[in-house]
């Protein structure tokens, strides 16, 4: 399985793998304010990803992921306990999908 990143920031996995950013998917989100002045915050479409392909799986963020219905996609388990910020590069234990 290839993997390919669609995030701001490198993915490192535990087992030493590294994917640098090599686009950007995004959540198109949509703003209306209130009487009171607090925004509700809407999300549209998602932007900035290729075609599936057979084979591969592309690394998004986790707002994008739950958005998206496909099934192509995988993100960082950036909230696990293992998991590591450091600089501008993430490190985690292995990625989450979606249950369809």
């Amino acid at each position: 399985m290839q993997y390919i990143n669609y995030t701001l920031t490198p993915i490192r996995t535990l087992d030493g793998s590294e994917y640098p950013s090599q686009g950007l998917a995004a959540v198109e989100r949509l703003y209306t304010e209130t009487r009171s002045g607090i925004l509700v915050q809407r999300f549209g479409d998602v932007t900035g990803l290729p075609e599936p392909t057979f084979g591969v799986r592309l690394i998004v963020d986790e707002a994008v992921l739950t958005i998206s219905n496909r099934f192509d996609l995988v993100a960082p388990a950036i909230h696990h306990p293992e998991a590591k910020i450091e600089s501008s590069v993430v490190t985690v234990p292995a990625f989450i999908e979606k249950v369809h």
